[in-house]
């Protein structure tokens, strides 16, 4: 019975709105910085296959300072 209870008990707070609760980051937050989707080559629904173009660029921190870093597709 106890069991019985326990499971009850966790069903309910796993359906609690306060999971539910949408994202607190404001809407368009990421429009700026976020990378492009990778498109997926093949069709099979259970494969995802992409192209990706891995390489290392120099960028410019500051005037005078700049660092090596690994890129994907640019």
């Amino acid at each position: 019975m106890r069991l019985v209870t326990l499971v009850v008990a966790g069903l309910l707070v796993a359906e609690s709105p306060v999971f539910a609760q949408e994202s607190l980051q404001l809407s368009g937050w990421a429009d700026g910085i976020r990378m492009p989707e990778a498109p997926d080559l093949n069709p099979d629904p259970r494969i995802v296959e992409i192209n990706l173009e891995a390489r290392v660029e120099t960028f410019v921190v500051e005037p005078g300072l700049t660092v090596e870093a690994g890129t994907y597709n640019g």
